[in-house]
């Protein structure tokens, strides 16, 4: 009888383990494919902010990905030049910031 106690308690503590392991891997999948979009939308709009051919200076991007949103700034550097700064968020209000 004891046995069998010790095998159903080590059982659930087994499947604990692997329910909290596989929630932290999906979690962390999603932030993962989060940060993936926010870099290749963050640098087409970029390219876009350098070019000239984004007049703006935010917005949201077009579908599927209308869950991330941009901001872009410029700052002057002492020899002249600017910076263009441009900030992504989405949701759970991550930000990735692109500097050129």
């Amino acid at each position: 009888m004891i046995e069998v106690l010790f095998s159903l308690v080590l059982a659930a503590v087994t499947t604990g383990v692997i329910a909290f392991s596989f929630q932290q891997a999906t979690h962390l999948q999603k932030l993962l494919e989060g940060r993936i979009y926010a870099e290749v939308l963050g640098a087409g709009k970029m390219a876009e902010l350098e070019t000239g051919s984004e007049m703006n200076s935010s917005g949201v991007f077009a579908p599927p990905y209308e869950g991330y949103k941009w901001y872009s700034r410029e700052e002057q550097r002492d020899n002249g030049g600017k910076n263009i700064i441009l900030t992504l968020e989405w949701s759970g209000g991550k930000q990735d910031q692109h500097r050129k």
